[in-house]
């Protein structure tokens, strides 16, 4: 394996970094940001790379012929349209900031420091923004339970594929009685690292993330400490800290959501069992599921899709 395209990668990224960490126009930081995107191409491009190798189509070629990786192929195509997504996004933003403020320096958008907090958000925003967190929490909870624990109904298979998965052979017979450790481990220490956290924050951990927060956000002083190596003692963030103690509405909010979230992914689960199916109609069923069409393709073109809806809503806040 060459190491010089990886080179190349760090060389890459280094650069899109510095110019984000230094830059002081918001278009600059876009130009740095889509470099260090570039950093990824170049990567995919070394990783998937195979000397001497063909597209991977062996109808009229050997099977036994070296072909590249085609799940590389499929990452590099959606990294590409979800740069040109993020790009437009950004640029959006930093439009409506200019025509807003009159200017793109970070360091002279006093007006958007003054006097934002959690309650200049429209309360519109804020309820879609926890329907859209209800809605990945479910999502990710009917993927869990179904997959690793095997609850709900079992899902609907086509005749014929399931006739084709049949004359498949495994190269082993055993632990398919049970989900690998391997599976379940990722899944349980983040858990577990996030009861920790929750915990934490109850003992001043909450305090000490706020204050690191601060130092972060001192953009001035953050370059000052990365580039020069002066310490500053008294950072200065562009918002007011807001109080890292728990409260009632934080710990309501989050009970709510989760309460959310299990309910639609165990609907999710036994809809076939709960006779959803009849109620809302084949079609209705049958449109919805065709969303998740298992192609590359369609998932990059509902991931654009997102990212237009999310950016029209924020320009509608900023506005």
């Amino acid at each position: 394996m060459q190491i010089f395209p990886f080179i190349v990668v760090v060389w890459i990224l280094g650069v899109g970094l510095y110019g984000i960490i230094t830059s002081r126009h918001l278009v600059h930081q876009i130009i740095c940001l889509i470099v260090v995107q570039s950093s990824t191409y170049v990567l995919l491009l070394a990783v998937g790379y195979v000397t001497g190798g063909v597209a991977p189509y062996f109808y009229d070629i050997s099977q036994k012929a070296p072909a590249v990786d085609p799940v590389v192929q499929a990452l590099a195509l959606t990294d590409v349209v979800v740069e040109a997504a993020v790009t437009a996004l950004l640029l959006s933003f930093a439009i409506q900031a200019h025509k807003r403020f009159g200017t793109l320096d970070p360091q002279e958008l006093s007006s958007l420091r003054e006097g934002w907090n959690d309650a200049a958000l429209p309360g519109w925003a804020v309820i879609l923004l926890l329907c859209c967190v209800t809605l990945c929490a479910a999502a990710v909870l009917r993927a869990g339970l179904g997959v690793f624990f095997g609850v709900g109904d079992p899902p609907g298979e086509d005749l014929d594929q399931a006739r084709e998965t049949a004359e498949e052979t495994g190269e082993t017979d055993a632990g398919r009685s049970r989900t690998p450790v391997t599976m379940i481990a990722p899944a349980a220490v983040l858990a577990g690292a996030a009861i920790v956290v929750g915990v934490l924050g109850w003992y001043g951990l909450g305090a000490t993330v706020e204050a690191g927060a601060v130092r972060f956000q001192d953009q001035a002083g953050y370059i000052a400490t990365v580039l020069d190596g002066v310490h500053v003692s008294h950072p200065v963030a562009p918002f007011p800290a807001a109080p890292a103690d728990v409260t009632v509405t934080a710990v309501a909010t989050g009970l709510a959501t989760t309460a959310g979230a299990v309910a639609i992914a165990l609907l999710a689960l036994y809809r076939r069992r709960l006779g959803l199916r009849l109620r809302l109609g084949n079609r209705a069923v049958a449109l919805a599921e065709g969303f998740q069409s298992g192609v590359v393709n369609d998932y990059v073109t509902w991931l654009v899709l997102g990212l237009a809806c999310l950016g029209g809503m924020l320009a509608l806040i900023i506005r």
